[in-house]
């Protein structure tokens, strides 16, 4: 995965490994802006990362907004 520049790179990890957290397999937008407030990602930022992270088959997002990540196992 290549990223412009690490600021983007860190910001998409975090907020990859907040949505792999989560009990629901699928996480809807406004949880997902929830889990990126406190790693400092405002809500406008979010679609360009989502965006980045789909590109790099990382994460689906649905028309809904909802995210579900493409890596790790899914919870039991």
């Amino acid at each position: 995965v290549e990223f412009k520049n690490i600021a983007t790179a860190g910001r998409s990890a975090r907020l990859l490994s907040a949505i792999s957290k989560e009990d629901q397999w699928t996480v809807d937008n406004d949880r997902v802006v929830e889990l990126g407030r406190p790693l400092g990602i405002r809500k406008h930022e979010l679609l360009g990362l989502l965006d980045i992270l789909a590109s790099e088959g990382l994460v689906q997002t649905g028309i809904d907004g909802a995210v579900w990540p493409l890596v790790g196992q899914p919870p039991r």
